[in-house]
């Protein structure tokens, strides 16, 4: 009787620390499910991003061509609004991945998130500084409608954008960097 009382013992704590290791234990579903949403608002965050892209570009590249036949003095400010929007989402997105970070057992996924997070903060700089080069580049944009002469608006463009590229190399690596855990965790397999 008494070595079937050990016995029960034992097994149960073998169980209970397995449990505790995070063999098929801890929150690892929960990190999923928190996964998969962030990871898919992250990816409408850049789709929006695109967007707005695309309509700069509808915008200022006929502008700098010389033509402001459909020019807008509304245009600039319009994207720098959608940009603060986007920034808003941003703070959701993280939060999303923050959610993570406080889960017991999932240490991937903490690392992943972790990740991410650092990712949607260089994102939420790279908004701000486009909203800041529309910002900068309204008045400039309003004076080439007014005369027809977009040569201001080329030298001020060249001049803003020049901190752009690094920021974004920084956000691109830091999505590899992201990736790179999800895929050698494989956590989107699991």
């Amino acid at each position: 009787m008494r070595r079937a009382v050990v016995i029960v013992a034992v097994l149960l704590l073998a169980l209970s620390s397995m449990a505790i290791v995070g063999c098929g234990g801890g929150d690892t579903e929960t990190a999923k499910k928190y996964m998969k949403t962030a990871d898919a608002a992250a990816e409408d965050l850049q789709k929006k991003s695109e967007d707005i892209l695309n309509k700069a570009m509808a915008i200022l590249m006929p502008a700098l061509s010389g033509d402001l036949s459909g020019a807008n003095s509304q245009d600039l400010p319009m994207l720098s609004e959608e940009m603060g929007q986007l920034n808003t989402e941003a703070d959701a997105v993280k939060a999303d991945y923050e959610k993570i970070t406080k889960l017991e057992g999932v240490p991937d996924y903490v690392e992943y998130a972790d990740a991410m997070i650092k990712w949607v903060d260089i994102y939420k700089e790279t908004l701000a500084e486009g909203e800041k080069m529309f910002s900068e580049l309204t008045p400039i944009y309003d004076e080439a409608i007014k005369t027809g002469d977009a040569t201001a608006l080329m030298s001020a463009l060249t001049s803003i954008s020049g901190g752009q590229e690094d920021i974004q190399k920084g956000l691109e690596d830091q999505q590899k960097k992201a990736e790179k855990i999800k895929k050698d965790k494989n956590l989107a397999g699991e």
